[in-house]
């Protein structure tokens, strides 16, 4: 014990038990703070968080918003658009590589553009294309097409050459 048992009843006795009432002072304290607040005008004190620099990150994920993931093995800097929230705090974000899309964590995303950015970019009408531009895309399609074929010429021989195989290997 830090105390002996009479100086902690000291310290305990005068207030046991008994509840601080007004006093008609505090009542006429009280009543003076009000009337020299009367006049002045009212001023919100909430945090601000459009003017943060983050523009308020407690929101800043929602449904249509581009985020880049972060913080994964394979599929770290790809883009994407997220889809949906869940109960359990998994964001289903539509990946812009084609490879589908994946549930994840709000840490391992970072917000590119807000929904509000990405539903107004998509809003612009879009711009023709000069004459330039479109040789150059019908060209680069035709050189995909072309590696393609490519590709996939090489894949049938390639097969055809393990049917050969297995059929000599039956053949002896």
């Amino acid at each position: 014990q830090k105390y002996d048992n009479q100086t902690r009843q000291a310290y305990l006795r005068p207030t046991a038990g008994q509840i601080k009432l007004e006093t008609a002072s505090a009542a006429a304290e009280q009543q003076l703070d009000q009337t020299a607040l009367q006049g002045l005008p009212d001023v919100d004190r909430r945090p601000n968080f459009t003017d943060s620099p983050l523009g308020g990150w407690p929101s800043l994920v929602s449904q249509g918003a581009k985020v880049k993931l972060t913080g994964l093995r394979a599929k770290n800097g790809v883009t994407g658009i997220v889809l949906n929230c869940f109960e359990d705090g998994r964001w289903k974000v539509q990946l812009d590589d084609g490879s589908g899309s994946v549930l994840l964590r709000a840490h391992c995303f970072e917000v590119l553009e807000t929904t509000h950015a990405v539903v107004q970019k998509s809003a612009t009408p879009q711009m023709h294309n000069s004459p330039q531009v479109e040789a150059f895309n019908a060209h680069a399609a035709a050189e995909r097409q072309w590696k393609i074929e490519e590709k996939r010429a090489k894949l049938k021989e390639k097969i055809a050459a393990k049917r050969q195989a297995i059929l000599t290997a039956a053949a002896a």
